[in-house]
């Protein structure tokens, strides 16, 4: 989305309803200033650099999921294309490489919670958001 003018107090209705402080000059560049393009509605929304490295995370074990082991080789370039903040790469690669790994012990996890449902089954997006959540709440020890 192109910046013609400064934008002030956007709000993103898509899912955070959170108001964007500050002012973004003509070009330039959201993920530089922090930001990241809400695609729903097409504002900008502020998000930490946990909440980055989680959508990214999750956004590369779909792909991951979908393309097996296709994947594996190109799980580094992927975060690395997709963000220029080395913290937020570095995260968000720990939470893949772990979560993926981890995987079969949350599927059974997710199968044993999910009565009369395949974890096959299950949406692609979901299946990986839940995958991503079991493995951050049972194997990492920075999450409160």
């Amino acid at each position: 989305m192109p910046l013609s003018a400064p934008l002030k107090w956007q709000i993103c209705w898509h899912s955070c309803n959170r108001r964007v402080a500050g002012v973004l000059q003509a070009g330039s560049c959201p993920r530089e200033a922090g930001l990241l393009y809400c695609r729903a509605k097409g504002f900008l929304t502020d998000m930490s650099k946990r909440e980055q490295a989680r959508v990214l995370a999750v956004q590369a074990l779909y792909q991951w999921d979908l393309r097996s082991d296709d994947f594996a080789d190109h799980v580094s370039d992927f975060l690395a294309e997709s963000t220029q903040d080395s913290e937020v790469y570095f995260f968000a690669r720990e939470l893949t490489l772990g979560a993926w790994n981890a995987r079969e012990n949350a599927d059974r996890i997710i199968h044993e919670a999910a009565v009369h449902w395949e974890v096959s089954r299950m949406a692609a997006v979901d299946r990986n958001i839940l995958r991503l959540a079991i493995f951050e709440l049972s194997e990492r020890f920075d999450i409160p």
